[in-house]
């Protein structure tokens, strides 16, 4: 949540798996570094753009695409939705 503090540790790995900045530089090791949230809130719902029926499968388009919300790995559940004839 926004606002919200957590604490992160992180010990570098050896050999080249390790966290880099976007100028490639490597991260130093952290222990109980608190960071917090200062993400902006996303408050805009996704609106439905389309609805199509292919066979059995029901694909349902949204407007708003979102690094965290709808999308191929992040899919709603089987029950979150009823469909009625």
């Amino acid at each position: 949540d926004r606002g919200e503090a957590v604490t992160v540790s992180y010990t570098k790995p050896a050999g080249d798996n390790v966290l880099q900045d976007a100028a490639g530089n490597d991260a130093a090791n952290l222990t109980k570094q608190v960071v917090t949230n200062n993400s902006a809130a996303d408050t805009t719902a996704p609106v439905l753009g389309t609805a199509t029926v292919s066979g059995h499968d029901l694909v349902l388009i949204y407007t708003e695409a979102s690094s965290l919300g709808l999308d191929a790995i992040h899919t709603a559940g089987a029950t979150d939705f009823a469909v009625n004839s």
